[in-house]
């Protein structure tokens, strides 16, 4: 009886993300798409093959949001068919020159993706899922402006201050309530924009500025060796 329920609510989120994926105005939009290289392509085949993957995109989307699917094991099989793609375009030795450039970049970032998403699996990491909620989704457009003004004048208040601060010193020093500070201050956190400390938060600039999204970026880019590294 329970696991009859389970798949009822699991069923309804799933129509709900696939009703949010394909808004009318979502679908007319790639629909234009689609006509538009359907009268300048000659081979409605790779139209239709487009259409196909879009369609497919949305429906896996939806199954990740209803968390119905594994989103890295959805990750390692995109990863895998870019790989495969890339490779089997690059051996053929057909297309023009910017063929050839998709084809080194799906070759390239197609095993990156797969490796990345598999010791993610293994070592229990879901970035996506482990991202804090602010409330931006179901909120209107006044409130979610409210809480991204929140966000902003906490980190200032952490970059300002020449010692840690807890929660409730944040939200002394803001006039901000605790549990939308906390929150702040996680997804700050999450961002590498704030570090925890047993006395409280500091503000974080490694990655601030040109040089700093450089090093995100070169981070983010090395982030399975060091997962692979540290778990030996």
């Amino acid at each position: 009886m329970l696991s009859s329920i389970h798949f009822v609510d699991v069923n309804e989120e799933f129509v709900d993300a696939l009703r949010e994926e394909f808004r009318p105005r979502a679908v007319a939009a790639i629909l234009a798409v689609l006509v538009a290289l359907a009268v300048v392509s000659d081979d409605l085949w790779q139209v239709a093959y487009l259409g196909a993957l879009a369609a497919l995109a949305g429906v896996l989307s939806a199954a990740m949001e209803a968390e119905m699917l594994d989103r890295r094991l959805v990750w390692i099989g995109v990863g895998c068919v870019l790989g495969v793609g890339g490779t089997v375009l690059w051996l053929s030795g057909e297309g023009n020159v910017a063929g050839r450039v998709l084809a080194a970049v799906a070759l390239l970032a197609g095993p990156w993706l797969a490796l990345d998403s598999a010791v993610a699996r293994w070592t229990g990491i879901d970035a996506a899922a482990d991202r804090p909620d602010l409330g931006l989704e179901d909120a209107d457009a006044g409130e979610a402006m409210l809480t991204m003004q929140v966000t902003r004048l906490v980190h200032e208040e952490l970059r300002a201050a020449d010692h840690p601060l807890t929660v409730g010193e944040v939200a002394e020093r803001t006039d901000i309530g605790e549990r939308r500070v906390e929150t702040a201050l996680k997804f700050l956190e999450h961002d590498a924009r704030a570090t925890a400390t047993d006395a409280g938060y500091v503000h974080d600039d490694t990655y601030a500025g040109k040089r700093g999204e450089i090093r995100r970026l070169g981070r983010r880019l090395t982030r399975p060796v060091r997962l692979l590294a540290a778990a030996r």
